[in-house]
């Protein structure tokens, strides 16, 4: 796996090389309030690193939503199981006694 990882990123940055190779053009940007004169393949990577940012910055909000409810949701099943606990305590420690006082089938085929 890990040498799959390492001949992943080295096709990467070949290819990264041979964008960069062939977009080494420079190109001018007007923003209204600045002009800037970069070659092709820095606006490349700047776009790229914007797009992976942002994308970073939803998935992580998301994340972020989806623990605050896991969270939510442990401490409602923790109160439950508090009250259920509780619950049980207050009832009869045992079975229910029978009314006829004849011993249950299931007990009769327990005992040795």
């Amino acid at each position: 796996m890990r040498m799959l990882l390492l001949v992943l990123c080295l096709v990467f940055v070949l290819i990264g090389a041979v964008l960069g190779y062939a977009n080494h053009a420079p190109v001018s940007v007007d923003l209204l309030f600045a002009q800037f004169e970069m070659p092709l393949i820095v606006w490349m990577l700047i776009v790229f690193g914007t797009g992976v940012l942002l994308t970073a910055l939803v998935s992580g909000v998301r994340q972020w939503g989806l623990r605050h409810r896991c969270r939510k949701a442990e401490k409602r099943l923790a109160a439950l199981e508090n009250e259920l606990r509780h619950l049980r305590q207050l009832g009869a420690p045992g079975p229910a006694p029978n009314p006829r006082g004849a011993t249950p089938v299931k007990a009769l085929a327990e005992t040795p």
